[in-house]
């Protein structure tokens, strides 16, 4: 009985060994893994650092996040040949690890072609009457002339969004009149199954994830819109879309030929007043801008009649009116209104304050 009890516990025995020596490997290969996983974040940054145990702990940490190396926590004075930040600290916030998709491509912001305005000269000159915009240029042209640009695309697009009406509406399932019957039975028709008639399967049934009434509204700050304003208003003084005319406009009795001879002076071809008619949509054609900063009865009649000519004062221009005029006639008045807009006048006022002596 002994022998045959040892005969039959041979294999327990045999296989109770057999899974702690699988037991055993398994946790080995465990560590041995971990170990290899916690070898790959450690990327000494220093070659002067110290190989003690704490030195090597401030190399480790999360995968592409470099942590600094006990050297570069003692203090360093800075050397005359090289102020730049450590590359450590530049990786930290993602320029190093992070390059942009198409290798020495420079993001440009230029508006080019996003609105049609032309292109800056390298040496911006200004007509006659408009020198107060002087102090702008070197603003705008300094550091490759991108001073405002954002702020003016930013300006449009939200001057766009907000003139949307948002009424657009769509009907779900749920919201077309009827459907509430099953319109055949389940089986034994051959067809596929319908449990209504206004499903967005089939013709007069709803729409799926169809447009309804929201608000497209966009904020844009104070100081956005002056610097908006500023950018559209001294790119069109020194493309030459901007002219200062008379307060007149050479209108004198108040007749349409009279405000039409000023403008075919000026190689201007207004032309006759548009007429469109309901429901559609008026031509896309040149625009032209009569700006004054109140327009006097004369002048309004001369004017008013006037096709592709847009008579407007001064304080409701906006950069959205700047960018997509091809020619702006104002007067000297309604020009010292812009002027005092974007801040121009007050800077003038401020330094001659400081120019008097206390």
């Amino acid at each position: 009985m002994a022998s045959s009890r040892s005969a039959l516990g041979e294999p327990m025995l045999h296989e109770v060994g057999n899974q702690s020596k699988m037991r055993i490997i398994t946790r080995l290969s465990f560590f041995l893994g971990c170990a290899a996983v916690l070898t790959l974040f450690i990327k000494p940054f220093d070659e002067e650092s110290t190989g003690t145990i704490a030195a090597g702990l401030w190399t480790i940490g999360r995968a592409g996040i470099p942590r600094i190396s006990s050297v570069a926590l003692q203090p360093r004075m800075p050397s005359p040949t090289s102020c730049e930040l450590p590359r450590n600290v530049i990786a930290h916030w993602g320029y190093q690890d992070h390059p942009p998709k198409k290798k020495g491509v420079v993001p440009d912001h230029s508006h080019g072609g996003f609105w049609g305005a032309a292109e800056i000269p390298s040496a911006p000159t200004l007509a006659p009457g408009l020198e107060q915009l002087d102090a702008l240029t070197e603003k705008f042209t300094v550091g490759g002339g991108q001073k405002g640009v954002v702020c003016l695309t930013n300006y449009i697009i939200a001057y766009r969004k907000n003139k949307r009406a948002g009424t657009a509406s769509t009907k779900t399932r749920g919201e077309v009149s009827g459907g509430g019957r099953k319109p055949y039975k389940q089986k034994k028709t051959g067809r596929a199954r319908r449990g209504s008639i206004r499903s967005p399967l089939i013709r007069g049934g709803g729409v799926i994830f169809g447009p309804k009434p929201r608000r497209y509204f966009q904020k844009v700050n104070i100081k956005e819109k002056k610097l908006a304003m500023a950018r559209a208003f001294w790119e069109a003084a020194v493309t030459g879309v901007i002219e200062v005319v008379p307060d007149n406009f050479g209108v004198t009795t108040g007749k349409t030929s009279e405000g039409q001879a000023f403008f075919d002076a000026h190689k201007i071809n207004t032309g006759p007043k548009k007429i469109t008619p309901p429901g559609q949509k008026r031509p896309k054609g040149p625009k032209y801008f009569a700006i004054d900063s109140d327009f006097d009865e004369l002048p309004d009649r001369g004017l008013r009649n006037l096709g592709d000519l847009e008579m407007k004062r001064a304080m409701a221009l906006n950069a959205y009116d700047v960018v997509r005029a091809d020619k702006i006639m104002i007067t000297k008045r309604g020009l010292d209104t812009v002027l005092d807009r974007i801040g121009i006048a007050e800077d003038e006022e401020a330094e001659e304050e400081n120019l008097v002596p206390a």
